[in-house]
């Protein structure tokens, strides 16, 4: 089938994808929940040879059971997954800042990836891709179990009989699990690239566990079974920690020495804390909409996350509850309360976006540190909100009756209901308050709407916008503190770094009040009373810099206080460093000079480098988009000659003037800057600051202090006559066959030309035209072979820049390539019977690439039903007959032929996985759910009680999931209208 035909399809199913992504993730993690009156877990692994294992961490909450309580030994398992529960088995909870370009923050699997990348057993693929949802292959969890137990260089591997085509990386972690004996290769074959099985996965992470003698959670007592446990009348005094794995589950009168844990494992049961006292922290992964009965008790610390967000807490009688960090959507009751009920509460980062917060009862401060949350105060009060500044779009509805004593947005926020407001302090443009408060405060150049009009700050107070530290009743003392990660300009982490921390934002020279030292990750961790810290770091071979940190009212150490490190310039070298304030969020260094040829450079961050015939003359080597810097520009190889350096307020809030911006200059290895520089103040709104003027000659390096605010750039004093050369991510291309190649170039301004060597002939592109940056080319040859061709571009009043080699493959390995661009991929809960179903593709196919599906085969037998067929143009597409009511996912493999031009004609073979109906309901439930607020669609309201409801009944049969949604696919595309 020419892809020309279906590429607007094959978008569109993308973009749908993308759309159900988060939804399917979310479902995903909740597919394995088992409630309280759900079959007993594990039946379908006695007799198993995993037996032993998979229920002792079935016990332990490691695994979850399916809905029919099964835990499927023999089912694969995805990389996140695998993921998952090596964070569970280890009790990984340090997260990593992540960039990986499919795994989003709203994902289920999102804070799993993160920790194994704090952990350090992942690294990813080379197009900054994790695949989470792609199956784990033996050799990839041999390399990660490896890396996780640090495991000795064994040998052995070449013996076997299928590792010839095996990475020496993955050759020696095959070779060093089977020599520990975590995993082995039966007849000589240790099947690389199979699948790994949930089986195989917990018994090896079982076994490196034992191996690396890690510390388990130990239980003094496991309540498994639903009843009653404790006595009314006697108190039970339990030495140690304690968990619940089952719903349905009573604790009375009981004083817990230890911590506690409600497992995951409980599902949407109920639990009931009677007259229990928690001295350790207590963790809440289970439980549903009716919920978490706190009666008479005293619990110190709590975390919440439960994975879909479906759990609701009471707080009753006498209750306390000191502090609580909700890391998933939750709602939080007080009801008949005499104690002191909920205290602080933080809303943390880990919380997924577009959660739902439901809070009822009085509360002392309430912190927002997560993104886009829906927070809904029905009832009750609270003294202090605060939404932190990374808080952004957050959604606050204050219910009728209820109050807010003290409100302070630091980000963009959104305030409706018909509840009260005390004091409003606005320091985010953008913010809207439908209410009027009894009193503004708004920021300078804060531009904000309360009840329609833009805001003007009333009344006399002011507000900082610091949280109180609220009262903790007695008891363990709350915890107070951040944690972050020191880097160096190339992204390594800093070890053995000393930071001396005090109190103030601006204070590099007050009281020390706090001191940390980084590990080996680079990673600190220090406790101090709430309010902001700036920390002095120190160590041998870097110069003085600055990490600043903020300790949250409501407890906890606050992570991401992160900050870049600054060594030490060489003997030749001269570097600029610039530091600023919280806001505005991003200033940008540009340096301007001369080259050897006499032309000028200019780097800054759109051009980074400047090189000279190959050789690196100066740089942006640390840039900072986020607040505070450092930001550095080395001089790396001097010119003679004078050289100019400016900052640009590329975006945020405030104005240059109010930044506190610093600038120090350090020439050659001197830890003491030569000269230094800080920015002028006052009412102006200009946004460049003209900084210094630098000369070279020879060994002599002097300043001209300039020190000018304007709303232009300094004129440069020498002109850049060397086009840019093109990166390799600027180039695409197509080896078809013969005269039809295609090349593209992008990233160019109006007026370029790009000249292309392809053997002896030189092709020129198109003149780039005006509002365009991208060259085209006429159709050209690469070759049949593998070949590399010569790139160079020439700008308007410019030299042709210096050359860049690109590698093009031949055709045959380039038809390989689009083959493998098809990818193993799930029907989504969308898909409806007689649907059409698409390929996935990662990313575009070629213009000249064609495909034709030859064949589709079940991977086990299925002889009721045809549920996929292939239909289609060419046969290029499939088609959804039967939903599945067979209680297992049904995986196809489609063998798939892939040709350019007609020819090199590959074949790529991928699985397509159709979840079974009632999985498909509960996805398409989440799914018309969430968006059922948007819609506000009485039908499709109708039809999602319809479902729930057979959902809810254990006897319905498999017509009546089918009948359920198909109504309710059909009535959301007719609320969405967007038709069949």
């Amino acid at each position: 089938m020419r892809i020309g035909v279906a590429g607007k399809k094959i978008a569109v199913l993308l973009l749908s994808f993308c759309l159900m992504l988060s939804i399917v993730g979310t479902a995903a993690a909740a597919t394995d929940s088992a409630g309280a009156n759900q079959k007993p877990v594990g039946a379908d692994v006695v007799g198993h040879w995993s037996e032993k294992v998979m229920k002792e961490w079935a016990d332990k909450g490691y695994i979850k059971g399916f809905r029919d309580g099964s835990l499927k030994p023999d089912q694969t398992v995805t990389r996140a997954e695998f993921a998952s529960f090596v964070n569970r088995a280890y009790a990984y909870s340090e997260e990593a800042g992540i960039a990986f370009k499919d795994v989003s923050s709203t994902a289920w699997y999102y804070a799993d990836v993160a920790k194994a990348q704090a952990a350090g057993y992942i690294n990813g693929y080379q197009d900054q891709t994790f695949k989470p949802n792609k199956t784990i292959t033996r050799v990839e969890a041999a390399i990660m179990i490896s890396r996780i137990g640090k495991l000795k260089q064994a040998a052995g591997a070449g013996a076997l009989k299928d590792t010839a085509g095996i990475s020496s990386q993955g050759r020696a972690a095959i070779a060093a699990v089977i020599a520990d004996g975590l995993m082995s290769a039966s007849g000589g074959k240790f099947r690389p690239h199979d699948g790994l099985t949930r089986a195989e996965a917990v018994t090896v992470i079982d076994r490196i566990v034992a191996k690396s003698a890690v510390k388990q959670p130990v239980y003094e007592a496991t309540y498994d079974k639903a009843g009653v446990y404790g006595s009314k009348s006697q108190t039970t005094t339990v030495k140690g920690s304690v968990a619940v794995t089952a719903g349905g589950v009573t604790l009375n009168n009981m004083v817990i020495e230890g911590d506690l844990l409600l497992a995951e494992s409980i599902g949407e049961g109920d639990v009931y804390l009677n007259q229990v006292t928690v001295k350790g922290k207590t963790t809440i992964n289970g439980g549903g909409k009716n919920s978490i009965h706190l009666q008479d008790s005293v619990v110190l610390t709590v975390i919440v996350n439960k994975k879909d967000g479906s759990i609701r807490i009471v707080a009753e009688g006498s209750t306390t509850v000191e502090e609580i960090t909700l890391q998933s959507g939750a709602r939080l009751v007080e009801s008949n309360l005499t104690g002191s009920g909920f205290g602080d509460l933080v809303l943390s980062q880990a919380i997924p976006a577009n959660a739902n917060v439901e809070l009822s009862g009085r509360f002392e401060t309430v912190d927002v540190i997560a993104t886009s949350l829906n927070i809904n105060l029905e009832s009750g009060a609270i003294a202090e909100l605060l939404v932190g500044q990374s808080a952004g779009n957050t959604n606050l509805e204050i219910g009728n009756g209820a109050d807010v004593a003290s409100l302070v947005l630091n980000a963009i926020a959104k305030v409706t209901g018909q509840g009260s407001i005390g004091t409003a302090t606005i320091n985010a443009s953008g913010a809207t308050i439908a209410q009027t408060p009894g009193r503004v405060v708004v920021a300078d150049n804060v531009e904000a709407t309360v009840n329609g009009r833009t805001a003007a700050t009333t009344g006399t107070n002011s507000n900082t916008g610091s949280s109180s530290s609220g009262s903790n009743g007695g008891g363990s003392p709350t915890v107070y503190g951040f944690a972050g990660t020191i880097i160096d300009a190339q992204g390594n982490p800093v070890a053995g770094a000393k930071i001396k921390f005090r109190r103030g934002v601006n204070n590099e020279t007050g009281d020390v009040v706090a001191t940390a030292e980084t590990n080996e990750r680079g990673y600190y961790v220090v406790q101090v009373a709430p309010g902001v810290y700036l920390g002095e770091i120190i160590k041998e071979g870097y110069l003085t810099t600055f990490v600043v940190g903020v300790s949250l009212s409501a407890g906890g150490y606050n992570p991401g206080q992160d900050a870049t490190a600054v060594t030490i310039p060489k003997s030749g070298e001269i570097r600029i460093v610039l530091v600023w304030g919280e806001n505005p969020r991003d200033e940008d260094s540009h340096l301007l000079g001369p080259t050897p040829a006499g032309s000028g450079f200019h780097t800054w961050y759109g051009d980074k480098v400047h090189r000279y015939n190959g050789e690196v003359y100066a740089d942006l080597d640390i840039d900072d988009v986020t607040s505070y810097g450092p930001e550095t520009t080395t001089i790396r190889q001097r010119v003679n000659g004078t050289y100019q350096f400016y900052v640009h307020h590329f975006s945020g809030i405030s104005t240059l003037r109010q930044s506190n911006a610093r600038v120090e200059v350090y020439v050659g290895s001197e830890t003491t800057p030569s000269a230094t520089y800080a920015i002028p103040t006052g009412e102006g709104t200009e946004i460049y600051w003209n900084v210094f003027e630098m000369t070279i000659d020879g060994a002599s390096v002097t300043f001209a202090e300039k020190n000018e605010m304007t709303n232009t750039p300094p004129t440069p004093k020498y002109a850049e006559a060397i086009s840019k050369t093109p990166q390799p991510g600027d180039i695409y291309y197509e080896n078809n066959s013969g005269a039809q190649d295609v090349l593209r170039v992008k990233n160019l301004s109006a007026g370029d030309v790009v000249y292309a060597d392809v053997g002896e002939y030189r092709h020129t592109s198109y003149t780039v035209a005006e509002g365009e940056t991208a060259a085209e080319f006429d159709p050209m040859d690469f070759g049949e072979k593998a070949s590399t061709i010569r790139i160079s571009v020439k700008s308007v009043n410019k030299e042709i820049s210096p050359v860049l080699y690109y590698d093009i493959s031949s055709e045959a390995n380039y038809a390989a390539e689009q083959a493998n661009k098809f990818v193993d991929f799930t029907l989504d809960a969308y898909t409806s019977v007689t649907d059409t179903v698409y390929l996935q593709a990662n990313g575009a196919l070629g213009s000249k690439t064609d495909f034709t599906i030859k064949s589709i085969t079940p991977l086990v037998s299925v002889t009721d039903a045809t549920y996929l067929e292939v239909t289609g143009e060419g046969n290029g597409y499939l088609k959804l007959n039967n939903y599945n009511t067979t209680g297992s996912d049904l995986q196809y493999e489609v063998e798939i032929e892939v040709s350019v031009s007609g020819k090199n004609k590959t074949t790529k073979t991928v699985s397509v996985t159709i979840p079974t109906v009632e999985s498909a309901l509960e996805d398409m439930l989440l799914f018309a759910g969430s968006r059922q607020a948007t819609v506000n669609n009485a039908a499709l309201a109708a039809k999602i009680a319809d479902a729930e409801s057979v959902q809810s009944n254990p006897a319905s049969t498999g017509q009546e999931y089918i009948d359920a949604l198909t109504e309710l696919i059909a009535a959301y595309r007719a609320a969405a209208q967007i038709g069949g």
